[in-house]
Order: structure tokens, then sequence, then C-alpha cells
């Protein structure tokens, strides 16, 4: 019997240190978001460029079906519904433009101690007008002891 409950204590125990530990990671993951939403705002490009992976990253978005049907009438030509680039080239995108805002909702973070990944509701706003929304998934890596977006995928709707 006291081996049943040496082995129940322990096994609490580890649960206690991994769940805060995941707390942890999951507060620092928060600041990530946090602080890419604070860099389109503030058009802060040095933060921005920090939250990304070197060399290892892919910025893909995908345009919604409907949303993709009234593009292909207005451009009398069939396009591609997607586009991919890395995040250097987003960030030039937004430089030109006016006020920007990116709102997140429902957001959802998994992770153990390494890897990571976020999913959310989005909506961009462009000088206090919604300009688009979608779904948006980032995974994320902690590369010697801080967390690193390694990739973004996204739909758009308009």
């Amino acid at each position: 019997m006291r081996g049943a409950i040496f082995i129940f204590v322990l096994v609490l125990s580890f649960s206690k240190v991994n769940a805060q530990g995941f707390e942890k990671e999951r507060a620092e993951i928060d600041s990530i978001i946090s602080q890419f939403s604070q860099c389109i705002s503030n058009k802060d490009s040095v933060s921005f460029l920090r939250l990304f992976t070197p060399n290892s990253f892919q910025w893909i978005g995908v345009v919604k079906n409907k949303t993709n049907q009234v593009v292909q009438e207005h451009v009398k030509s069939k396009t591609n519904n997607y586009f991919f680039n890395d995040y250097a080239v987003f960030y030039k995108f937004l430089g030109d433009k006016g006020k920007q805002e990116e709102i997140f909702e429902n957001i959802i973070v998994t992770n153990d101690d390494v890897i990571g990944s976020v999913s959310f509701d989005y909506q961009y706003w462009n000088n206090g007008k919604i300009t688009n929304w979608g779904k948006e998934y980032w995974t994320l890596v902690k590369m010697n002891g801080t967390w690193k977006i390694v990739n973004v995928v996204f739909s758009i709707a308009e």
C-alpha cells in the first residue's frame, strides 16, 4: 500500500511540475502573440523580424473559395488562390500602408517545452476598416531559450 501511495504522489508531483512548465511556456507564447500585434501597430520592424526563425520561414496565404470566386470574376483570368513569401516581404508590405492592426480571437496554444502551435481567428484592419479576416496558424520552436515563429499559414476572406 505504501508503494502505491508513493507512486501516486510521485506521478502527481511530476504532473504539477509539467503543468507549471507548460504555464510558463504558454505565457511566453502569449507574449509572442502580443509582440506580433504590437509590431504591426507600431511598425516596429526590428522587433518584428526578431520573432521569426532565420532562413526557415514560409508565410502562406490561401484565399477562401467564395472570395477567390469574386476575384476571378473581376480579374477575368485565372489566378492562384494562394501566395507565399517570407516574413520580411510581409513586413515591407505593411510599411507602405496607413494604420495597421491585426486582432486575434479564439486563440488556442499547444506546446511542450520546445515546440508549439498557435491557432486563432484574425481580423486585419487598415486605417480603421477591416480589409480581410480568416483563420491563422503558427508553428513555433524554442531556440536557445527563446520562442520563434517558424511559419504562418492563414486563410483570407474579404
